[in-house]
Order: C-alpha cells, then sequence, then structure tokens
C-alpha cells in the first residue's frame, strides 16, 4: 500500500480533504486534535471511509467512544502486523454497505448497554430518594442521566444517518430497501423512547398544544398502521373521525405509548392470523383509546402488575420498562393508562385523557 503520514489531528484532517484516503488507521492521542475528533470531522463529509484506530488506549469505555464516532476497527497497543494487515484487508474489501451495517449492529449493542444502564440509574434514584441525601444524589444523577440522554441522542443521530447512505447506495434492491423501512420505524421509536425518558427524568418538559381528537387518531394510525405485519388485520374504526373535541398533550408521547402497546401485541400475534383494533369514544369530558388483539391472554397477577417497573407481559425478551415509562409520561398531561380484563379472548389496553377546556 502506499501511505501518507500526518503528525497531528488537524494535519490528517487537511491531508484527507486534499487527497482522499482508501483507509485511515489513527492513534488516539495526538496533538492539536485527537483521533476521536478527528473521525467526527472525517465523518460529516465522509460517511463510508474505512478507519482503524490503532491505539494504547485499551478501556472499554475509549473502545466504545471510538466505534460510537464512526470508526470501524479498534486495535490496541501492543499489536501484531498479522492482526493489522488482516483488518485492514479485511476492510478494504468490505462494501460500504457491509461497513455500514456492521457500524449499525454495534450502535444497536450499544444502546442496548446504555438503556441497561439507564435502567440502574433510575432503580439507584428511586433508592437514593429514602435517604437523608436525595436532594445531593437526585441532583447528580440528573446529571448523569441528562449526559447518557444527550449521547444516545447522538448515537440515534449516526444511525439515522448511516441508514440515509444505505438506502443511497442500495436505491436499486427492493429488499434492502424494504429492511431499511423496518431499521427506519425502529428507530422512530427508539427516539420515542429516549424521549419518554428524558420526561421521566425531568430532562426536558413535555410540549403539550392542544389537539384535535380525529388529528390525533389520524397521526397515530399513520405510524402504527406501518408497523403491522401482513399476517395481522388492523382494524381502525371510522367513526373516530367524527369524535369532538380536544386534548392538551404531548402528541408524540402520547403516539409513542401507542407504539408501546401496539408493538406488544404484534409480538404477541407473530405466529398466529391475528387481528388488533383501535376504539375511541367520549364520555363525560375524558377521551378514552383501547388498542385490543386476540392474543394470548396476560396471566392476572401479571396483568395487575404491569405498569410497574421492570415487568413482562410474559417470559420473552424485554426490559419491562415500556410501560412503565408510559404511565409515568401520561400521567404529566393528567392521562392514566390500564389494562382491563380479557373478555371473550381480547386483551385491552385502555389510555384516558381529560378533554382540554377553552
Amino acid at each position: 500500500y502506499d501511505s501518507v503520514l500526518a503528525f497531528d489531528g488537524l494535519e490528517a484532517l487537511e491531508l484527507f480533504r486534499k487527497n482522499k484516503a482508501d483507509l485511515i488507521i489513527a492513534d488516539v492521542m495526538m496533538p492539536k486534535i485527537d483521533g476521536f475528533e478527528l473521525v467526527t470531522r472525517i465523518r460529516k463529509f465522509d460517511p463510508f471511509v474505512p478507519i482503524i484506530f490503532l491505539t494504547a488506549k485499551d478501556d472499554r469505555v475509549d473502545r466504545d467512544l471510538g466505534m460510537s464516532v464512526g470508526a470501524d476497527a479498534y486495535i490496541t497497543k501492543p499489536f501484531s502486523l498479522r492482526e493489522l494487515f488482516q483488518e485492514v484487508g479485511a476492510l478494504l474489501n468490505k462494501t460500504p454497505i457491509e461497513r455500514e451495517n456492521d457500524r449499525l449492529k454495534f450502535s444497536n449493542s450499544w444502546l442496548s448497554r446504555e438503556t441497561t444502564r439507564l435502567e440502574t440509574k433510575i432503580k439507584e434514584l428511586k433508592a437514593t430518594k429514602q435517604t437523608d441525601t436525595a436532594d445531593v444524589n437526585v441532583e447528580k444523577d440528573h446529571a448523569v442521566y441528562a449526559t447518557m440522554a444527550h449521547d444516545m441522542t447522538n448515537e440515534l443521530g449516526l444511525i439515522g444517518g448511516a441508514l440515509q447512505a444505505i438506502r443511497h447506495l442500495a436505491a436499486g434492491s427492493d429488499e434492502i430497501q424494504e429492511e431499511c423501512d423496518l431499521m427506519e420505524r425502529s428507530l422512530h421509536y427508539s427516539g420515542q423512547l429516549l424521549r419518554r425518558f428524558k420526561n421521566y427524568a425531568q430532562i426536558i418538559k413535555p410540549h403539550l398544544e392542544p389537539l384535535d381528537i380525529p388529528e390525533l387518531i389520524k397521526r397515530a394510525e399513520s405510524l402504527l398502521r406501518p408497523r403491522i405485519p401482513s399476517n395481522i388485520v388492523f382494524e381502525l374504526d371510522t367513526d373516530l373521525i367524527k369524535l369532538e373535541g380536544k386534548v392538551l398533550v404531548d402528541a408524540d408521547q402520547v403516539i409513542g405509548v401507542l407504539i408501546e402497546i401496539t408493538n406488544n401485541a404484534v409480538h404477541a400475534l407473530r405466529n398466529t392470523e391475528g387481528i388488533i383494533k383501535l376504539n375511541a369514544s367520549v364520555q363525560d369530558g375524558v377521551l378514552g383509546i383501547a388498542i385490543s388483539n386476540n392474543g394470548p391472554r396476560i396471566l392476572e397477577d401479571i396483568r395487575k402488575q404491569l405498569f410497574k417497573e421492570r415487568v413482562r407481559s410474559s417470559k420473552e425478551k424485554g426490559t419491562g420498562m415500556g410501560l412503565f415509562l408510559a404511565k409515568q409520561v401520561l400521567s404529566t398531561f393528567g392521562g392514566t393508562i390500564s389494562s382491563t380484563e380479557p373478555i371473550r379472548n381480547w386483551v385491552t389496553f385502555e389510555i384516558h385523557l381529560p378533554l382540554y377546556k377553552h
């Protein structure tokens, strides 16, 4: 290989701008700007060039940061030339789409670990509130939450950018475009979950707006329907557009709760030809929205605890935090969420929101 050498981060950036490289090997500790900053800047105008970190910084945090800013590989010193050459050869032989997929897999894994850390912090916060030093600990934990939420927001942005790049590169592949559609819906849902967490941790305040009920239902339908696979029928009562009244809510967060319920229903019906229904009604100054499915019944003792922290509706994988956060979010609008007793094998979740009084 022909190589060009730079003695600091800024010089490397200038060299790359003038002479596009096929691959970059970067240290982390460098004068002027470090390797993390260098890669961050390079990724802004070239999302595809392969980048390898070669560094003595071998902490897990440093490795995660290096990969999250856009590196394709992270090699720590001492290293063998064989190891380096194998990584170089492997990256140069991969297509841009394959490298972007690798980065997306890492990002999803990193987000999963960060979510677990956030859940642990929430439990710690609950415990510290019961001590005499609760106020100090809450302030400290709030800063931790804000930092992690900021980092996760950036990570979702990186995933979104990579996803668009894959769409562009694979414009002629219907199969890859369909996969991108699925990933984009998951990305949107992850953003809603993060927003709900920020609201719960009081990092942001909900954006309240008076919204006509038909408009809320219409927005919800546009995001719910694409999430439902072909083996499941989605039934929406057409009379819902006739409902009168407004609710004062953060529409994105309310719809995020509906997505949470729908995702659970889709998972329960994944092996059957099932039905998901969405109905709504107005009674005594309250909007009620019900999502029902004809999937497996939820055990009674679990149903009564569904909205507590880390309670799952089945033995399937999951954090048990989705419905817990949903309840916290709805309470900020004066709303409630409940799971009703099954009627003729229908599992139903109901949301109630007070009507907006002008």
